[in-house]
């Protein structure tokens, strides 16, 4: 493992590094298929390294925490999550994350990676609320917020505008105090 941050059963998260650009973020981003559920995404256009250069520079402050989403046992890089929104006097955060290789996806990762984000939110960073928005017809993405107790709080109507047009989101949270319910920490 390479600068783990949280390591999981079969995956780990470090730091996200400009080489990542090459190592298959790009490729993700532009694929359609594998980019359609990403909220961050506005426009229908082509990212260039550049682009995502500047996300990750603008990402790399206090108020938000990048990570490359890794195997463990063979390194093998197959996504990114983020942290962002930091809010150290209310005590919460947002997050999101992707799992860009499509070999990797369908086989609970995405699930995996929640545990790690949000283990590192409420035991690392001290935080009280962890939330995040999912377009409505993510299905992968909301099924696995419900499997690792994140609570659906109701649609957030035409909140998101992404490639064109207004979307729907699902608005999903958890406190520190659901936390400790559902995984039992001190």
């Amino acid at each position: 493992m390479i600068n783990p941050e949280e390591i999981g059963e079969y995956l780990y998260l470090r730091p996200l590094e400009v080489q990542d650009i090459d190592n298959g973020w790009l490729d993700w981003v532009n694929n359609p298929d594998t980019s359609s559920s990403l909220t961050s995404i506005k426009e229908n256009k082509k990212l260039t390294k550049t682009d995502l250069k500047t996300y990750l520079e603008n990402s790399q402050m206090p108020t938000a925490k990048m990570f490359a989403i890794c195997l463990k046992e063979d390194d093998t890089y197959i996504g990114n999550a983020r942290i962002s929104s930091i809010d150290y006097n209310h005590s919460k955060c947002s997050y999101g994350r992707f799992i860009g290789n499509v070999d990797y996806r369908g086989k609970g990762f995405g699930s995996e990676v929640l545990k790690l984000i949000i283990q590192h939110c409420f035991l690392k960073l001290k935080l009280n609320r962890v939330s995040t928005v999912v377009f409505t017809d993510n299905i992968p993405s909301i099924k696995s917020n419900e499997k690792v107790g994140m609570v659906n709080e109701g649609i957030l109507r035409q909140s998101i505008y992404h490639k064109g047009e207004f979307r729907d989101v699902i608005s999903f949270a958890m406190t520190r105090k659901e936390f400790d319910y559902i995984y039992a920490t001190p």
